[in-house]
């Protein structure tokens, strides 16, 4: 990752209507009262970016490939529909959804290894991303265990993606220096004086007119 210090401001102001949309009147939350990854799960609610089912958001139930990719394009719309969405419904185990946002986000270390006791388990095309994705913090495991070919939980890829990346999906000015990735999906978000120690994602159809430094 890269160290970005916008030394003046930074304005964003471009026409984005696929991120930061209100949560539908359709959306249900009362699964996840109480729930260990509740904060987190609220966040990216109110922010438009993840929606529930009808009868709540399933946190334990295991997350999709259609169910990032869903994310993705909130943040991504420019980028269109995969064509490998034919596999929406195929669930993503741990060791792929920790491949896919660090693919995602930039997370990557030749030099860097992981030190989960299961290590061995971890499929060649995913050690990389693991290691770089521990590293940063981002990936915890559980009691020194990744278990990488089990399912990963909906909260728990929530809990994985609220750690790597910081939104900003409301209009203001904000100076507050972020140790990782930050996304700014709205218009008229001004960041001030402030070190980004990670990558600066701008969702703008046109990104070149949309930023004043």
């Amino acid at each position: 990752m890269k160290r970005t210090f916008i030394s003046i401001f930074l304005v964003v102001a471009f026409v984005f209507s696929a991120a930061c949309i209100p949560i539908s009147a359709t959306d249900n939350y009362s699964d996840i009262v109480g729930h260990w990854a509740e904060a987190a799960i609220r966040e990216w609610g109110d922010n438009g970016i993840i929606t529930t089912f009808s009868d709540g958001f399933h946190p334990d139930e295991a997350i999709t490939y259609g169910d990032w990719l869903n994310i993705y394009l909130k943040f991504f719309p420019g980028n269109g529909k995969p064509t490998d969405y034919v596999y929406a419904n195929t669930v993503l185990t741990r060791e792929a959804a920790i491949v896919v946002l660090a693919n995602s986000f930039k997370y990557s270390s030749a030099d860097a290894t992981s030190t989960f006791k299961d290590n061995d388990s971890i499929s060649a095309w995913a050690v990389e991303s693991v290691a770089a994705m521990q590293n940063a913090g981002i990936v915890l495991g559980d009691d020194g265990y990744l278990n990488p070919k089990e399912a990963l939980t909906r909260a728990e890829f929530i809990a994985m993606l609220d750690r790597c990346i910081v939104l900003y999906c409301a209009s203001g000015t904000f100076s507050t220096d972020v140790d990782g990735n930050v996304i700014i999906t709205k218009t008229g978000v001004t960041l001030h004086d402030m070190v980004i120690d990670g990558d600066l994602f701008i969702t703008a159809d046109n990104s070149d007119d949309a930023i004043t430094l």
